[in-house]
């Protein structure tokens, strides 16, 4: 990897691995790309805003960093609802459709034609939301709320 990382998220997509997420040493925009025939990383396209503790989903040739957070003065790691999608084929990111709420230190999972996040720390709290977005439709709804808290699915 080019640059060193921390709690990083990887997704497999069209049989490459994809790295970002973490708490960079970089600029907290950087994603890297795995060539695993050659055994190399490389930087694919910066995110359009700094970010760490996302979260990434793959679906078909397209990457969906969802939530996170940005450090503000004074008010310390802020989560945030934006999500940015990756094309493989273009190597850009453009706005996605924003989720309700920020989340920071959540967990996405692809099930069919849905991303669900669920758990993660929100502006106020821990989050026990499931947040689906429906990847036909382009909407969001909420799913069926966490029986624990949420921040913490490994307890």
């Amino acid at each position: 990897m080019l640059s060193p990382v921390v709690s990083a998220e990887a997704v497999e997509a069209e049989g490459t691995i994809f790295v970002g997420g973490g708490v960079p040493f970089g600029n907290g925009m950087e994603v890297f790309r795995l060539d695993s025939e050659r055994d190399r990383w490389t930087r694919v396209a910066n995110l359009p805003v700094s970010r760490t503790n996302y979260a990434l989903a793959a679906y078909g040739d397209s990457l969906y960093a969802i939530g996170g957070s940005v450090f503000v003065i004074g008010e310390g790691q802020v989560p945030q609802p934006s999500v940015f999608v990756y094309s493989i084929e273009r190597d850009r990111w453009v706005d996605g459709i924003a989720m309700p709420e920020g989340r920071a230190h959540h967990a996405t999972t692809v099930v069919g034609e849905r991303i669900v996040v669920l758990g993660g720390i929100r502006e106020f709290g821990r989050s026990t939301k499931l947040a689906v977005y429906d990847l036909t439709t382009g909407q969001w709804s909420e799913g069926a709320a966490l029986t624990r808290d949420g921040a913490s699915l490994r307890d």
